[in-house]
């Protein structure tokens, strides 16, 4: 009604309304999100940069807060910021800029997370660095699911893993043109109809802890791969053809099938830690408690590797059996056998040259990348039940009222005497009880200082998955035919598209848009 009726100047159709009222709608979602941030007196930045695809770096921005009125832990994405320098004294004074223009009161500003990336995470001219010298609170921990993929990545340099995933990787690339593909397809049909998988899965190529799922698909198409490369092997093309052989005789190595069985099994037992790591609800006490229960068993797979790699053989004897492979396990190479001394078994070559390494680097890299964060969180462990009873609790109280004693404000007596009421009330709580029930089940008005410090725990970052999701969603966004999209416009669309939980009325939508400044009045008839 209103475009047939209305004037030609007031029919609000142009680029430049759109963008307005796109704008207002962003407006809004910005606006109830921050006024969450600021009732929880307590908040962390996640922060991470890429560009997009006219080449401009953007900076987005998101907030880590714990929402009261849900119960429920939040990571709200802010802004998306171009920027230019990317030292770490830019990026600092963009973030606290920004935030500052935003409402935000970086006063209740208590956490840092980033990459590792030196800019981010460097200790002098890093960003972290930076705020933590205008704010000292706002401690920086590194992003654990970097941790985690920077440990598996170091971990898979075992010589043998390295070679074995890289061959697994090429032959996916090999069969991604669509006539070898339908071979492979053709294979697939003929020796495993009842299976949905048709295509083999590329490995990520940063990501190595989404490898699991390449693994296991290649694992379970292993007969149908070989029959593809046999019949490729018989093109006339030479490179081809030459290729597909060279593949072929790789994947009917023992130490080819032993490794990716090896490979496939660890990586099966990190997934729930990378699965979890992802979630926005995750707490930094989880996921040092996954981290250290990934640990517990490598530990025991380590100590009882004799006995547990011999079943482990036999499994992949049984399993080459069932896809009608002619591999003999126990024969060793001349280069092999020139590397060990003595007379050894195929089984103890490849348990002490592959899988006791892995297992090893494996430990190595996770003590000291994903389990770093446990000394911070040595003070704060005086607040949960699972630790009270093996804690030093006074000193480590004692610590965190130094620590946190702006955010306290009662006297060191009083804390102490509110320490020992929780400490009791802990008792007769179950040590599996999560950090959120714990939270929640602390009264504010019984224990005020007790109900801050779990706020400050909870709200501590642990990954930056939520800024790296927001990257997804900027490149559905700023697309090659829509690469001119001005920043008002893609903030609003992305605030839009990744809060659309967050309800908007129309009445506010036309009461922030009739706020523009503009030189007639809006009309809507």
């Amino acid at each position: 009604m209103h475009l047939t009726e209305a004037s030609s100047n007031a029919t609000y159709l142009s680029g430049k309304m759109q963008n307005e009222i796109i704008n207002s709608c962003g407006t809004l979602i910005q606006r109830q999100i921050v006024s969450k941030i600021n009732k929880s007196q307590c908040f962390t930045i996640l922060a991470d940069e890429t560009a997009d695809v006219s080449g401009t770096e953007q900076f987005s921005i998101c907030i880590r807060y714990f929402d009261t009125d849900l119960s429920k832990i939040m990571e709200d994405f802010l802004i998306f910021v171009p920027v230019t320098d990317v030292t770490g004294n830019g990026l600092a004074t963009v973030i606290l800029n920004t935030l500052t223009s935003l409402g935000l009161n970086l006063n209740y500003l208590r956490g840092q997370g980033y990459d590792g990336a030196a800019a981010m995470s460097g200790c002098f001219n890093g960003v972290q660095a930076h705020i933590t010298e205008k704010y000292p609170l706002a401690l920086y921990l590194h992003c654990t699911s970097h941790c985690l993929n920077l440990a598996v990545s170091y971990a898979c340099n075992v010589k043998s893993v390295r070679n074995t995933i890289g061959s697994i990787q090429e032959i996916a690339v090999f069969f991604r043109t669509p006539k070898r593909q339908h071979v492979l397809e053709k294979n697939i049909e003929k020796i495993s109809p009842s299976l949905n998988i048709k295509r083999l899965k590329m490995m990520c190529p940063t990501r190595w802890v989404e490898r699991h799922d390449s693994i296991l698909v290649f694992l379970e198409l292993f007969d149908s791969i070989l029959e593809a490369l046999e019949e490729i092997s018989q093109w006339v093309d030479l490179d081809t053809s030459s290729t597909a052989k060279r593949l072929l005789i790789a994947m009917q190595e023992p130490e080819f099938v032993i490794t990716t069985h090896i490979v496939a099994k660890v990586f099966s037992i990190n997934m729930p830690l990378s699965r979890q790591l992802k979630t926005e609800n995750i707490d930094l006490v989880l996921a040092l408690q996954l981290a250290n229960d990934v640990r517990t068993v490598f530990q025991d797979l380590r100590r009882d590797s004799s006995e547990g790699f011999s079943n482990e053989f036999k499994k992949i004897e049984e399993w080459s059996k069932t896809k009608n492979l002619d591999i003999d396990f126990y024969k060793l190479t001349r280069i092999q056998k020139r590397s060990i001394n003595g007379n050894i078994t195929a089984e103890d070559y490849y348990r002490s040259n592959v899988y006791i390494p892995f297992l090893e680097n494996f430990l190595t890299q996770l003590e000291g990348r994903c389990l770093q964060h446990r000394e911070l969180l040595q003070c704060f462990r005086c607040l949960l039940p699972g630790y009270i009873i093996y804690s030093d609790t006074d000193n480590d109280f004692k610590l965190l009222i130094k620590t946190y004693k702006d955010d306290l404000d009662c006297s060191e007596m009083q804390i102490m005497g509110e320490m020992y009421l929780w400490q009791n009330k802990c008792k007769s709580m179950s040590t599996s009880t999560n950090i959120v029930q714990l939270f929640c089940e602390c009264e504010n008005t019984i224990f005020p200082c007790i109900y801050k410090l779990l706020k400050i725990l909870i709200t501590l970052p642990v990954t930056t998955a939520t800024s790296e999701r927001s990257f997804s969603t900027l490149k559905r966004l700023k697309t090659y035919l829509r690469n001119t999209t001005g920043q008002s416009r893609l903030n609003g669309l992305a605030l839009m598209n990744i809060h659309r939980d967050i309800p908007l009325s129309i009445d506010q939508i036309i009461d922030e848009f009739s706020l523009k400044a503009r030189r007639m009045n809006f009309r809507l008839d």
